[in-house]
């Protein structure tokens, strides 16, 4: 499965689908976020796909930054939150995988 990444570094932290995107199916996000994941619905339309184990693992994945600032300016929380590790961002509209 080839995800789009933003730019060209493959290192990158954050992972987009957008409508073009090949079908993501669960296995395929859990490999790249690497475990289960937790979808988080932006007020924009947007879903974000987190490790939502990453607090509890040893060694603690690092704070994924553009994540923690897609999430914190969506205005969601209350408080600001840290993501840890990677992430994948479902463009507004993507209804692929059944996500």
């Amino acid at each position: 499965m080839l995800i789009k990444t933003k730019g060209e570094n493959m290192d990158n932290m954050v992972k987009y689908i957008t409508k073009q995107s090949p079908t993501l199916s669960l296995e395929d996000a859990q490999e790249w976020c690497g475990g289960y994941v937790e979808m988080v619905k932006l007020k924009d339309g947007r879903r974000i796909l987190v490790d939502e184990d990453a607090k509890f693992k040893t060694p603690r994945p690092p704070i994924n930054k553009e994540a923690t600032d897609i999430i914190n300016k969506s205005g969601i929380y209350i408080f600001k939150i840290d993501v840890l590790g990677k992430a994948i961002v479902l463009e507004k509209g993507v209804r692929k995988g059944g996500w």
